[in-house]
């Protein structure tokens, strides 16, 4: 089992692996419309990253880029499989979804990579009854009024 500051993630097929150093500088469920429609979910559970803690250790060449043709958001996914290992948001941030990591972690989602808060909860398409913080506008602005 990976140590919970470097972790090795892999597609599906096994053709990509990327290796994840360090602490994330987020952790959160994003209710953001942008979010919703780019990553097809009605929340991302997902940490973040700054870009130069992941690293493509093999496959680098079946893995791609879509861009976003409106958002400064890029999808990177596997070719032969299609798996989506991590995407890049307008902050240069690397962001990897909570299922990936859990599965690097042999299904168990470790305490540090748990989110923490929600944000752009005034967005989200389904309620969710935690005791998180849950912020209407990003992750400083007001919380969200139940």
């Amino acid at each position: 089992m990976p140590n919970s500051n470097t972790f090795k993630l892999e597609c599906n097929c096994g053709a990509v692996s990327i290796r994840v150093s360090g602490a994330p500088a987020a952790r959160a469920y994003c209710h953001c419309h942008a979010c919703q429609q780019f990553y097809g979910l009605p929340v991302l559970a997902a940490n973040a990253w700054p870009s130069d803690s992941l690293a493509v250790t093999h496959g680098n060449a079946q893995l791609v880029a879509y861009q976003h043709p409106q958002l400064q958001m890029q999808r990177h996914y596997c070719t032969a499989c299609g798996e989506v290992l991590f995407g890049s948001n307008r902050l240069g941030m690397a962001v990897i979804r909570t299922s990936l990591i859990a599965r690097a972690f042999a299904g168990q989602l470790p305490e540090a990579y748990t989110p923490t808060f929600h944000l752009f909860y005034a967005y989200r398409t389904l309620d969710i009854n935690d005791a998180l913080p849950k912020y209407s506008e990003g992750w400083d602005g007001p919380l969200h009024a139940d």
